[in-house]
C-alpha cells in the first residue's frame, strides 16, 4: 500500500484536506442561506439580518468543523480496520494455498515414487531410491525461508 502524505493536524491525508474544506464551506454557506431566509421573514433591515446571520453561523461553523473532521477521521479508521482485515485474510488464504499446493505436489511426487517402486518390484529389480521427503517440518508448522 502506498503511504499518502499526511498533515500533522489529526494526521489527515493531504488530498482529503481540500475535500474537508469544501464540505465545511458548502455546509456553512447552506446554513447561512437558511438563516438569512429565516431572518428576512422577520422584516429586519439588511444590517440587522446580516448580524443575526453571522451570530448564528459562527457557532454552527465550529460544530460543522468538528463534524467534518470527525467524519473523515472515523471513516479513515474504519477503512484502515477493514484494510488490515482484508490483508490478514489474504495472507491466511495465501498460506492455505501454499500448504494445499505443497500437499498436492507431495502426493504426486509420492505417487510417482510408489509407481516406480511397484514397477521395480514386478520386474524383480532392486529399488533402493528413498521415498520423497515430506515437505512439512516435524513440528507441523510451515517451513521458514
Amino acid at each position: 500500500m502506498n503511504a499518502k502524505p499526511r498533515v500533522a493536524f489529526l494526521s489527515s491525508r493531504i488530498d482529503w484536506i481540500s475535500l474537508q474544506i469544501l464540505i465545511l464551506f458548502v455546509s456553512t454557506i447552506i446554513y447561512a442561506v437558511i438563516i438569512w431566509q429565516n431572518e428576512s421573514t422577520n422584516g429586519q433591515v439588511a444590517l440587522d439580518r446580516f448580524r443575526a446571520t453571522v451570530a448564528a453561523v459562527v457557532p454552527f461553523s465550529h460544530f460543522a468543523l468538528v463534524c467534518v473532521l470527525g467524519m473523515f477521521e472515523l471513516g479513515g479508521l474504519i477503512m484502515l480496520f477493514f484494510f488490515h482485515k482484508m490483508e490478514e485474510a489474504a495472507k491466511q488464504g495465501l498460506q492455505q494455498g501454499l500448504e494445499q499446493g505443497r500437499a498436492e505436489v507431495y502426493s504426486k511426487w509420492h505417487a510417482d515414487w510408489e509407481r516406480r517402486r511397484q514397477e521395480a518390484a514386478e520386474k524383480g529389480i532392486p529399488f533402493d531410491e528413498p521415498p520423497p521427503p515430506y515437505p512439512y517440518p516435524s513440528n507441523g508448522g510451515s517451513e521458514s525461508s
